[in-house]
């Protein structure tokens, strides 16, 4: 019996260790399954025991008894195994033996990955705290029957979390196995009943590690990881009694509630859009009630406001040029922004954001933000459009648009999630916005969840942000990090795929089937990577962006914003992928971007504005 033993970073023989025995069929290879398994080892803190079968269909029940007693014993030589919270694991006729093995000993085993392959059970005969995380190819002649066993699994109330990825019968990629590692660790803290003091000291353990790792988000100024970690935390640990991690527990609560206030992490979590005549009706009592506005400047402002009162789809522009017949440096801010000086625009803003009157400044930091997205100067937009968005939500009818923009700029920073939850709230809570922008967040949203953390895609994105860095001369080591992340990243893909073809599997790996940092829920026969068109209902109209008074070349529709911005992006990226990365990576990377001009050229033959159809 061939057998392959790894352990974690950070060994220490005095702890005792979860372990994951795990299995491959005849043509397996135990060596490279668990060097396969390192990455997730070290971070999770488990040991990795993995054998060749040797067969390749079912195995006797009998001779899995005698392959996992002969593995348990030469474990149990080197490591102080955790008795409760063993993990099998298996590829393929491995996984079924897996499968079987957990079913038989339900006191030793805490879950079950499998590969590839995952067989629906009668009702009762799997034991419902054995939790199962199933990986497959879509092109994997299984993967039907893992969707088909993720029905009847929830049906019986079983944890069953289900991942489709591009490929075929072949491994999962590691980020896969990673995943599912931290919702096995999650399961188990959740549900653990063991109250032995080394129990608890495990607990408490593994709850400092967690909120080090929301504070270290913070650090790095990754709010919406931080909010969603430590939403992650509470749900895992806040049923204690515990003093020393209820302090925790208090703490994390702390963070999510400051968190949730700013809608560029939480969405609307905290705010709902007020009513657009109870907006416009406070900004002409603010305006009638400040004896500094001269009379005729008063008039000029309401008479904009008094046209566009039978015709709510013109009120929010109207209200900005209302606000530009009272203040002179408004107007010159809009006037810069139509002729494109984006500068001397946000430089005008800035200075009217301080303003005391309550309209002014949020249009101000509106408008600002819209420059800077149009600049790319998305970390600097972000705060600003936050503020309309959410704070100021009541002093403007442009905070759907600024909701929008702030999911953009999310999108732009690769933090997905967070756009992901903006997207939906600005789908759920501005339904009557212009049409355009709907389909621009319903494009976002099924992009983020096509696109799987180290697939190619999402390095794709990363070089993108790492080429706008180096354009707004950020050249220092936060870019350095990203691009030496990127070339790890690479490294990495490049290492699955010679192992499908050692394993003898083809296709990708590189493409998407994510979750927005998943490895992707979505059901076989699917695309994977970025979708290839939108949805029925998200085909944009003909027509013209909702114009106001003062014109709108630069104060258009969002998505025309975003669009420009985008659109400016191609014809530099490769230039700097070819100066920054190595030479083995180029004809890869110029094929990606070959297949990239490609889909551009079919979103604009089906009619798609730049950003809206063709590309993210």
């Amino acid at each position: 019996m061939p057998l392959a033993c790894y352990l974690p970073a950070g060994y220490d023989p005095e702890k005792r260790y979860p372990v994951v025995y795990g299995f491959s069929p005849a043509d397996g290879n135990a060596d490279a399954a668990a060097r396969r398994w390192s990455r997730t080892a070290d971070q999770a803190g488990w040991v990795v025991a993995w054998c060749d079968l040797g067969v390749a269909d079912a195995v006797k029940v009998e001779d899995l008894q005698a392959v996992l007693k002969a593995m348990m014993a030469a474990v149990e030589k080197r490591v102080r195994v955790h008795p409760r919270r063993s993990y099998a694991a298996g590829l393929a006729a491995g996984a079924r033996a897996a499968l079987a093995l957990a079913r038989l000993h339900p006191e030793r085993f805490a879950g079950v990955f499998c590969e590839g392959a995952l067989a629906a059970v009668p009702r009762g005969e799997h034991p419902r705290h054995v939790a199962v995380f199933a990986m497959a190819g879509r092109r994997d002649p299984h993967a039907a029957e893992v969707a088909m066993a993720k029905v009847i699994f929830d049906a019986q109330g079983i944890p069953l979390e289900v991942r489709f990825f591009d490929g075929g019968a072949e491994p999962a990629p590691g980020r896969l196995l990673e995943e599912g590692a931290r919702w096995m660790s999650r399961l188990w803290f959740i549900h653990q009943d063991d109250d032995s003091p080394e129990a608890r000291r495990e607990r408490l353990a593994a709850a400092r590690d967690a909120l080090a790792e929301v504070r270290k988000c913070l650090q790095d100024d990754d709010r919406p990881s931080a909010y969603a970690r430590a939403l992650e935390f509470q749900e895992t640990f806040q049923n204690t009694t515990d003093d020393a991690l209820g302090a925790l527990v208090a703490e994390a609560a702390a963070l999510i509630a400051d968190l949730r206030r700013d809608p560029a992490v939480a969405g609307l979590e905290s705010y709902r859009p007020p009513r657009p005549a109870d907006v416009v009706g406070a900004f002409r009592e603010a305006c009638r009630a400040d004896a500094k506005i001269e009379p005729a400047r008063l008039a000029a402002a309401m008479h904009v406001l008094d046209g566009a009162a039978d015709d709510p789809s013109r009120l929010p522009d109207a209200l900005a040029d209302a606000l530009a017949e009272l203040h002179p440096k408004f107007r010159q801010a809009l006037d810069a922004l139509d002729r494109e000086d984006l500068l001397a625009a946000a430089a005008l803003l800035d200075e009217l954001g301080g303003s005391a009157d309550p309209a002014l400044s949020a249009h101000a930091a509106y408008f600002g933000g819209r420059a800077r997205v149009m600049l790319e100067r998305y970390e600097e937009a972000m705060p600003l459009l936050a503020k309309a968005a959410g704070e100021w939500i009541d002093r403007t009818l442009f905070s759907g648009e600024s909701l929008f923009l702030v999911g953009v700029c999310q999108t732009e920073l690769l933090r997905r999630q967070a756009a992901l939850r903006i997207m939906s709230d600005f789908l759920k809570f501005y339904p009557d916005a212009p049409e355009r922008m709907r389909v621009g967040a319903d494009y976002v949203a099924r992009t983020i969840r096509a696109i799987a953390d180290g697939s190619l895609p999402d390095v794709q994105d990363r070089m993108d942000d790492c080429r706008r860095l180096l354009k707004l001369q950020y050249s220092g080591k936060p870019t350095q990090d990203r691009q030496d992340r990127i070339i790890a990243m690479l490294d990495r893909l490049i290492e699955e795929a010679e192992e499908r073809e050692r394993n003898g599997g083809g296709g990708g790996g590189g493409g998407g089937g994510g979750g927005g940092g998943g490895g992707g829920s979505g059901p076989p026969g699917g695309t994977g990577g970025r979708p290839t068109s939108p949805a029925t209902e998200s085909a944009a109209p003909p027509g013209e962006a909702r114009m106001g008074a003062l014109g709108r070349a630069s104060r258009g529709s969002p998505d025309e914003v975003w669009g420009a911005a985008r659109q400016r992006q191609r014809d530099e990226v490769l230039n700097v992928l070819k100066t920054k990365f190595p030479e083995r990576y180029r004809e890869l990377l110029e094929q990606y971007y070959k297949s990239l001009q490609e889909g551009d050229r079919a979103g604009a033959a089906a009619g798609l504005a730049p950003g809206a159809g063709a590309e993210r």
